[in-house]
């Protein structure tokens, strides 16, 4: 747990230097890696209005099964997931209505593992008039 906690403080402190993308209402953003060697690295901070909010879909395929030597990682509101490969291809979706930024970091370390996320911008549900 420590090692992850390593990991993930060091790509997090690495979102310094990532592609900032910034989404208009109703419009979506496939983020995919570039190669770096044997592996495919990937860092966004995805920002939307503020009257949207992020839905966020990631597939992960791997040889690696049930590790997490290639990942990906969603940070929203103080919360991290970590997504890692549980079968030889898996997938993952969140949205949360409360904020309209994301960060985003993929990493793979196994020959051939490849991810990609696609984010949707999706205007917030107005609240439904109040009867008396």
């Amino acid at each position: 747990m420590q090692a992850f906690n390593i990991i993930l403080g060091f790509c997090f402190l690495a979102l310094t230097i990532a592609e900032d993308v910034t989404l208009p209402t109703n419009s979506e953003a496939k983020l995919v890696p570039q190669k770096k060697g044997e592996r495919f690295e990937g860092q966004w901070k995805v920002t939307t209005s503020k009257d949207s909010f992020l839905i966020i879909s990631c597939g992960i395929t791997s040889s690696a099964f049930n590790s997490c030597k290639d990942k990906i990682l969603i940070k929203q509101n103080k919360e991290s997931t970590e997504v890692c490969v549980e079968g030889k291809n898996t997938f993952h979706v969140q949205d949360n209505k409360d904020t309209n930024e994301a960060e985003l970091i993929i990493l793979t370390n196994t020959p051939k593992a490849f991810a990609e996320c696609t984010v949707y911008s999706i205007l917030k549900p107005k609240d439904p008039p109040k009867t008396q």
